[in-house]
């Protein structure tokens, strides 16, 4: 198994690399195209194009806004990836009219699965929003089934998008590969650094991607108690920064469409299924890079020869530094893959459709190949540590002014964080590290919490606009002044 990379610029550079690769040309290949310079109509002649040339590849992929390789985010580009099996069979697919998810996964399921386990890549519309369906339908009658891949992404206008099979486009249809083998392993994770605050409500009414009732309680009203609906009126964009997460131990985040106008309903990026459990959610930087810690151990124990990486073009609008401090990790090794609009992720065997996060899978035929990786301890987070200043301050400043029971949880965290000093090698503002189970804020912590929320604002955006902590600067531990 082999994976050779090239950002398409022309079709006589492409000759030469393809000749330079010494590629088999009668083997069976899979090929992954992502571009966001080529409109549907180039795609389709370019794909065509290098299907003459590989006729024994099988050819997928979509738009996108950005393209992965060599540890960057590249805009403006196109990437195409050849990967090469020794043992691996590979079937592809286009469906171009389906009716429900229960159709689409019973056409994947006859075309291309078969029954066998292993490696499904899918391509899906942009604004698809049956992706939980999809998933859970998938765990459900194709056990053993690992899925990667997700909804297109788009630079500037969904209407834009389309996924690619074979020299097919579409803004609406769906393509999918499907890598199987007696021989294949598959590692896959991903990193997202989401985590809850506030305690759980259920979903109790919903149509379509609306959350009309929860916990009996119009969706948008519930969640403008959380953020404050004069602040979410002021600064609309302070729902980016605070998903709803399903309740489970890997919290999946979802894009929340927040328009106070809709006094009813609270507008979701897909379709939640009633009497689903949430929370409210922010992004912890402690969480992401506890995360990569966690992936990148286990890339590194696990049979890999090539690896693939969706990330979520959300979170590089939201996330800027963390999506590139992720894929920074992985600048050695041959990663390469696209920004998507949303996200298949699979962990423990469990495939999940979620947004915001980067999603990464490792391939192989020989269990004792490994891609080499830099040993890496992650000590440098000064890329991530940035991202929420924006939230932990509107928690911190809001949290004083209701200390209500719905942020008591995250009050908790940032209590936990401020007790913390410089000798630890840690930053203060942002290591969110032990969770404590009560529930209560004592009477002293309270009075120094308020008294003290101006000195932690003006931290916080200090912080912001250092590159690097102040070696002097930490915040002393309160309970000593």
């Amino acid at each position: 198994m082999k994976v050779y990379n090239h950002l398409y610029k022309n079709k006589q550079k492409f000759d030469i690399f393809l000749n330079g690769t010494g590629i088999d040309k009668t083997k069976q290949a899979l090929i992954r195209i992502h571009s966001s310079v080529h409109s549907a109509e180039e795609m389709s002649t370019l794909s065509a194009e290098i299907g003459k040339l590989l006729p024994n590849a099988k050819i997928i992929g979509c738009s996108t806004p950005g393209v992965i390789l060599d540890g960057k985010i590249i805009t403006d580009s196109c990437l195409v990836s050849i990967t090469t099996f020794d043992k691996c069979e590979v079937d592809s697919v286009f469906i171009e009219k389906f009716k429900s998810e229960k159709q689409l996964c019973s056409e994947l399921s006859e075309k291309i699965i078969k029954g066998r386990s292993g490696f499904l890549l899918i391509f899906l519309p942009a604004g698809f929003t049956k992706g939980i369906m999809l998933a859970n339908l998938i765990n459900e009658k194709a056990h053993g089934v690992k899925m990667l891949g997700g909804a297109a992404g788009y630079k500037a206008k969904k209407s834009r998008s389309y996924v690619l099979e074979g020299g097919r486009t579409s803004e609406k249809a769906v393509s999918a590969a499907f890598i199987s083998s007696n021989d294949l392993f598959v590692y896959e994770n991903f990193v997202c650094g989401a985590d809850n605050s506030g305690k759980s409500c259920t979903v109790t009414k919903t149509r379509k991607c609306c959350l009309e009732k929860i916990d009996g309680v119009s969706g948008a009203r519930w969640y403008s108690e959380f953020l404050d609906k004069t602040e979410l009126e002021n600064d609309p964009e302070l729902s980016v920064l605070f998903p709803i997460i399903r309740e489970s131990d890997i919290h999946i985040p979802y894009f929340v469409k927040y328009e106070h106008k809709k006094e009813e309903q609270l507008e979701l990026s897909c379709e939640l299924p009633s009497g689903s459990r949430i929370y409210s959610g922010y992004f912890n930087p402690q969480k992401t890079l506890g995360e990569m810690r966690t992936v990148y151990k286990a890339l590194k124990q696990a049979p890999s020869e090539l690896l693939f990486a969706y990330d979520c073009q959300s979170r590089m609008i939201v996330m800027h530094s963390c999506a590139k401090w992720e894929t920074e990790q992985f600048s050695a090794t041959n990663i390469s893959g696209a920004l998507l609009s949303g996200e298949f992720v699979c962990r423990e065997n469990k495939n999940y459709f979620a947004n915001f996060t980067f999603a990464v899978s490792c391939l192989s035929e020989n269990e004792n190949a490994h891609i080499p990786l830099r040993s890496r301890d992650f000590s440098d987070s000064s890329h991530i540590r940035q991202n929420n200043v924006k939230a932990v301050n509107f928690l911190l400043a809001s949290g004083n002014r209701q200390l209500n029971e719905q942020l008591e949880s995250q009050q908790n965290k940032i209590k936990n964080s401020l007790l913390r000093n410089e000798a630890l090698g840690l930053d203060n503002q942002f290591c969110y590290l032990n969770e404590r189970d009560s529930h209560k804020l004592n009477t002293l912590m309270k009075a120094l919490i308020q008294r003290s929320t101006d000195i932690l604002l003006t931290y916080g955006i200090f912080m912001l606009n250092s590159p690097t902590p102040p070696k002097n600067g930490s915040v002393r531990n309160m309970s000593t002044q």
